[in-house]
């Protein structure tokens, strides 16, 4: 279900680059916003079978396009593995939250927020780049 529109919009993503970052969070969050749509309003805030199946799909294809990335700072002790699941469930609960209905924003205002921090992360934003 999410594989068709996924390679609808980002047709030759194979590799890790902030604009296919973007488009894969914009693809997961229209997505999720159409599908939660159809369901049951009890249905909208509770867990779904699906969202592990999802998270685990994202972070799959955070690790492909990671293997063809040499680190840019080689003394970072992070794994490619971890870097991908930490964003992945980052991504995967920013949009679930605004496909939920819990935020007043347009999509790419939301977008655009969560590439802020994606790309930035923690340091930029509570520790001035330190």
């Amino acid at each position: 279900m999410f594989q068709d529109p996924l390679d609808s919009t980002m047709p030759s993503a194979d590799s890790f680059t902030v604009e296919n970052l973007r488009a894969l969070s914009a693809s997961t969050l229209s997505f999720l916003t159409q599908f939660l749509g159809h369901c049951a309003p009890s249905k909208r805030n509770q867990d779904l079978p699906f969202e592990n199946l999802l998270q685990s799909h994202l972070q799959a294809i955070l690790v492909e396009w990671l293997s063809e990335v040499d680190p840019v700072d080689p003394s970072n002790t992070a794994s490619r593995e971890m870097i991908a699941t930490a964003t992945s469930w980052a991504l995967f609960g920013a949009v679930m939250r605004y496909a939920r209905g819990h935020l007043d924003l347009p999509q790419e205002t939301y977008i655009d927020q969560l590439m802020d921090f994606l790309t930035a992360g923690i340091p930029d934003f509570a520790m001035g780049g330190a």
